[in-house]
Parts: C-alpha cells; structure tokens; sequence
C-alpha cells in the first residue's frame, strides 16, 4: 500500500507527496498570509482576554456588585493598542428580576466606567473588542 507525505517548509509552504501513478506526485500548496486567525497572547481566566494575529484584541471580565445607581471603574487585562471599538455589559441577577438598566461610559484603551440604572443591583459581566 502506498503511502502519502506531508511536509512543510518555513516559508509555509506545505508539500504533498505519494507514488506516481501516472506524471507528477507532488503537489506544492504556497502560504497564505492573513487567511488564518491565531491567538498570538491570552490570558484564559475570569478578566481575561485573546489578541489574535490580524490585530483584533477580545477582552471579558465582571465587576464587583454595582449597587442601584451605582458605578465601577473597569481597567482591560491590558491595553488596547489602538481602540477600544464596543463595550457591551449586563447584569447577573437571580432569574425573574426584570427590572434593571445598565449602561457604560466612552472606553478608552486601557478601561471603561459601567453603571447601574435600575432597581437591582449585582456584578456586571462585561466583553470589549477593539485593536
């Protein structure tokens, strides 16, 4: 039984060989750049984040619980190095409370101020993306 090879280069090219049945048996597949996206930096825990090769940077993290009315400073695991685009947050509460309202401050690249409009009050989970 005849056998397939598979080999890479560091250029990225990546060769397939196996017995010629008939002409060439190698086929040649060039590296494409910008085509894969690679964490290339994480950190995988409760206020974490994941920078991925093409640049893009995702952040998550909870605050303490904000009481009614209330506020709390959030600093990202770690800067952004150019934007933060969007911050979205919410609120964990026991299930049935209907009644809350969240909001954030502008980001900046290094944090955001979320707040708490409504009636209930509880830690507010959070995610960022930017670059």
């Amino acid at each position: 039984m005849a056998s397939v090879v598979i080999s890479g280069d560091t250029s990225g090219t990546v060769t397939l060989s196996a017995p010629a049945v008939a002409g060439s048996n190698t086929i040649s597949l060039p590296a494409q750049t910008g085509d894969a996206l690679v964490d290339i930096a994480r950190s995988l825990t409760t206020n974490g984040y994941v920078k991925l090769s093409n640049g893009l940077v995702i952040q998550w993290g909870k605050t303490a619980s904000i009481g009614t009315g209330g506020s709390a400073a959030v600093t990202f695991p770690i800067a952004f190095p150019t934007n933060c685009a969007v911050v979205v947050s919410g609120l964990e509460v026991a299930s049935g409370a209907n009644s809350f309202g969240v909001s954030s401050g502008v980001p900046t690249t290094t944090g955001v101020t979320l707040y708490s409009n409504g009636a209930v009050a509880g830690p507010h989970p959070w995610i960022a993306i930017g670059y």
